[in-house]
């Protein structure tokens, strides 16, 4: 069944959920001194391991703050620092079986939260940035492939998932998949999405807040983006809650998710109220 052909349980009241995006730091010196044939495998497995302890450090203290729903960015691994071969990818590239997904399921389990985030991820003999998203019981809710991280034509590429959270119903895009075809968005929306996650890395360059407004009024969404340096939550009416622009940030925000029925045609959040 396609996403848009869902019909998912109906919210009959509005939810007022905290939400945090966490903008961990990034080394983009491993691109130029431990990549190509300065590749090493101990450094990589080192700097992943010493990564993913630090997101999930700000994780914990988004989740102590009263967090619900916990976003953290793309590169959430930091395995894409190291430019070398597939051969060395498979040594040090999970799968969504690997340790760090459990890392973050057992952590979504301790703080009874949704945590999402998105990383390089092997599926078979490909690599493919991989939305993830955990749930409060410590399940793995579920994977999204980041479809413009794909070739054309790909046997890998399938439709956007709608997860129904109990926070609301949610997708994930991470980075260029909500930038690169604006209308892919849209049968989610009409699905009755409530939440748009973006994980990213470079996110619509400058304008990377004005298009999260436009986005949430546009889909009449909750927007909630983590990059490395920026974060920012945004209501369904345009409204930036909350905003970073530092590393190692974690920015939180009250949010009120109102109740949305699927619907054949997509009316705007600027639609939503009469215009003075």
């Amino acid at each position: 069944m396609r996403a848009d052909e869902r019909r998912c349980p109906v919210t009959e009241e509005a939810q007022h959920v905290r939400m945090a995006a966490i903008t961990p730091t990034l080394d983009w010196a491993h691109r130029e001194k431990t990549s190509g044939d300065k590749f090493d495998l101990d450094v990589a497995r080192a700097y992943v391991e010493d990564h993913v302890r630090h997101c999930l450090l700000l994780v914990e203290q988004a989740a102590e703050r009263g967090a619900r729903l916990v976003l953290g960015p793309e590169y959430f691994r930091g395995s894409e620092m190291f430019m070398t071969t597939e051969a060395n990818k498979a040594e040090f590239v999970e799968a969504a079986d690997g340790q760090t997904v459990q890392q973050m399921r057992e952590a979504s389990r301790r703080h009874g939260i949704y945590l999402a985030a998105a990383m390089d991820m092997r599926h078979g003999d490909a690599f493919v940035q991989t939305g993830v998203v955990t749930g409060p019981g410590g399940e793995l809710v579920g994977v999204q492939m980041k479809n413009t991280a794909l070739p054309e034509g790909s046997p890998l590429a399938h439709a956007y998932e709608l997860f129904d959270l109990s926070v609301g119903k949610t997708g994930i895009f991470t980075c260029s998949d909500l930038t690169t075809y604006p209308e892919d968005t849209i049968p989610l929306a009409t699905a009755g999405m409530q939440i748009v996650l973006v994980p990213g890395c470079g996110f619509a360059g400058e304008h990377w807040k004005s298009y999260l407004t436009v986005r949430a009024m546009d889909l009449a969404c909750v927007v909630v983006h983590a990059d490395g340096a920026r974060g920012a939550i945004v209501d369904a009416d345009g409204a930036v809650l909350a905003e970073g622009h530092d590393a190692d940030a974690v920015v939180v925000a009250d949010v009120v998710i109102e109740p949305r029925q699927p619907t054949d045609r997509l009316r705007s959040g600027l639609g939503r109220k009469p215009q003075s």
